[in-house]
């Protein structure tokens, strides 16, 4: 029996020292996703960093494994292998490429195995839908037409059959001097042509470009251009037109010499421009309030011009007035109010020219109230939506008046102090660029929300006493009776004399 019971203790002792380092082999790993590139596109590739680590147990080669998962199922994953010393921590990087049709809400799964321990780490990401590429330009052409106005026109080619939105940008430079800059927002599907009116240049050279922008490509296409000058007429020709424009001169200094009295004031009032297609002759007083001299204004042309009157759209208004923050009860009687008060918008984008030659684009947006009724309106609120191609951020927009952007949107808000009864007022807001026609006739109606009215104006009526046909009878007699006494005067003169 002893011997039988040192034989399996024996036994036992050699079976606990079997074990230990069994149990030395269990690893204790660690495993976390550090970041992921975003925004995560399909059709892009996804790069992403994680943290493995051996924090206890012998040296292992660790698998990295890592997949997408949709209803259980595997749909896109990768594989890869890191060496782990004991106590050894490592961060890395990978990357899948994104397919499309993965676009939503995807579990993304991330797993290591070390020896005999596994781990697992996940996350929640959002796969946006794949932005195409970007359209190439088939051709830019320049056209001048009548009156020396600059038209060109380009083509953009998208090879997908999906539609691409893309912004653009326009300019015409002269001498690395921007004349003309214009910008715009587009979805092109296929091929599409675009028409763009430019404004009236004066004879000399100059560049068109035209920038297009689909994510982070760009593309950008040039074009040199001439503006031709008229051509010189025969000498003989020249000789007589030099001596009509002399004699025309004399006769012109002849009469202006003896009217200047007349004249002097009107004169001062006004500047003089050359005259030309769509030409303004603003005041001195226009230029002083803007902080610009009269004398250095030579020539205004305003080759864009939109005008729209009427009640603004039931639907833009609500739009604009929700955007503004406008609560539910007070945006109803808004549009009650919108509904009964016609609006007249008139845009213009003029080309302005000073006496160095120097040109800059202005387009201006009037806005006219009209009180058709025998009550003053006090405190008149509008609201008035500015498109990005006008304007992308507000603060580029001037404005006569003191005006109240709505942050975080793209509405301006306006108020009039007042408007009389049976009268009209105006305020007008711009921007230091050039629109197209297009865009011009596209702005939207404001819209008048609130206002004050006064008490009706009693318009007092003056009763005549006499009737009209009396006071004329009255008036004839009158007058025959001073020409006959004129005349009796007049021949008893003459028979004094002769006798």
């Amino acid at each position: 029996m002893p011997c039988t019971v040192k034989k399996l203790l024996l036994l036992a002792l050699l079976l606990l020292l079997a074990a230990k380092p069994a149990i030395a082999e269990e690893n204790v790993t660690e495993l976390k996703i550090e970041s992921i590139t975003t925004p995560i596109r399909a059709g892009e590739r996804l790069e992403f960093t994680f943290l493995v680590g051996n924090r206890l147990g012998p040296p292992c080669s660790g698998q990295i494994q890592y997949w997408f998962e949709v209803d259980g199922e595997r749909l896109v994953q990768g594989n890869d292998n890191v060496y782990l010393e004991t106590s050894e921590a490592k961060v890395e990087s990978a990357s899948l490429i994104m397919p499309p049709g993965l676009e939503g809400v995807r579990d993304f799964y991330l797993e290591m195995k070390c020896n005999d321990t596994t781990v697992i780490a996940s996350r929640v990401i959002h796969i946006a839908t794949g932005l195409p590429g970007l359209p190439q330009f088939k051709s830019l052409d320049i056209i001048e037409e009548d009156e020396g106005q600059t038209v060109f026109s380009y083509t953009l080619e998208s090879g997908q059959g999906e539609t691409v939105p893309v912004h653009v940008e326009e300019w015409i430079v002269e001498d690395n001097n921007v004349l003309w800059t214009s910008s715009q927002n587009l979805a092109i599907t296929g091929s599409s042509s675009f028409k763009r009116f430019g404004p009236v240049l004066p004879p000399g050279s100059y560049k068109v470009i035209v920038e297009i922008t689909a994510g982070e490509e760009t593309a950008r296409i040039v074009r040199e251009f001439t503006v031709g000058t008229a051509v010189a007429p025969p000498l003989n020709l020249m000789l007589l037109f030099s001596l009509v424009a002399l004699a025309i001169l004399a006769f012109a200094t002849i009469f202006v010499a003896g009217r200047f009295a007349s004249i002097k004031d009107y004169a001062n009032r006004y500047v003089v421009l050359p005259v030309s297609r769509n030409i303004v002759l603003p005041t001195l007083g226009e230029h002083e309030a803007a902080g610009k001299p009269a004398e250095e204004i030579k020539q205004i042309a305003c080759p864009v011009e939109a005008e729209e009157s009427g009640i603004p759209d039931e639907f833009e208004v609500s739009q604009m007035l929700e955007g503004a923050g406008l609560e539910s009860k007070r945006r109803q009687k808004c549009l009650e109010t919108a509904g009964k008060i016609p609006i007249v918008q008139i845009v213009k984008g003029c080309v302005i020219t000073d006496k160095s030659d120097r040109m800059r684009c202005e387009t201006t947006v009037t806005i006219t109230v009209a009180n058709n009724t025998n009550r003053n309106w006090e405190n008149i609120v509008f609201f008035a939506r500015v498109p990005e191609f006008f304007a992308e951020d507000l603060s580029e927009v001037e404005a006569d008046c003191k005006i109240h952007p709505v942050e975080g949107t793209s509405i301006l808000k306006f108020r009039m102090p007042k408007v009389g009864a049976m009268q009209s007022a105006s305020v007008s807001y711009k921007t230091a660029k050039m629109i197209s026609q297009a865009e011009a006739n596209s702005i939207p109606l404001p819209a008048v929300v609130s206002y004050k009215q006064g008490k009706p104006l009693v318009i007092a009526q003056v009763k005549v006493e006499k009737k009209a046909e009396e006071a004329e009878k009255e008036a004839a007699v009158q007058e025959a009776k001073e020409k006959a006494t004129k005349k009796a005067v007049a021949e008893n003169g003459e028979k004094k004399m002769q006798k």
